[in-house]
């Protein structure tokens, strides 16, 4: 079974990069503005996600954490595969896999400064940075 979703996420991946990106109205004049960003509706989405992430972070770290005998209580034939899997995971090597998500993340959020290599892209640099623009 886990072979056919890493299957499944490839051939996803695969497609999406074959299949060309197109503006969202190729009526419009592309030449000046190729990404056709409605400023006030990006601005409230990013805005509306900083404020949802400034309620909900706070509220889901002061959660009670989980205790290992509730984890060993649980019955395992409602769960779905991935999650009888990460019960079954060495929870002694957490912090290691923290460590390491925290990297991929730094990286993965890195990742939009190399669309100013494009030279094309770089004069558009405010729209691009609303396209990746996320809350932190």
């Amino acid at each position: 079974m886990p072979h056919i979703i890493t299957l499944l996420l490839l051939s996803v991946a695969a497609i999406s990069m074959a299949t060309p990106a197109w503006s969202q109205s190729p009526a419009r004049d592309s030449a000046n503005h190729p990404y056709h960003l409605n400023y006030w509706v990006t601005g409230g989405i990013i805005i509306a996600g900083v404020a949802a992430e400034k309620i909900g972070v706070p509220w889901i770290s002061n959660k009670p954490s989980v205790t290992p005998a509730e984890l060993q209580a649980l019955d395992r034939s409602v769960l779905t595969s991935i999650d009888r899997w990460a019960l079954n995971q060495d929870a002694s090597t957490m912090s290691r896999y923290v460590k390491l998500s925290d990297h991929v993340l730094a990286g993965i959020i890195a990742l939009p400064v190399l669309t100013m290599l494009d030279h094309d892209a770089r004069h558009d640099w405010f729209d691009v940075l609303l396209l990746y623009a996320r809350p932190s």
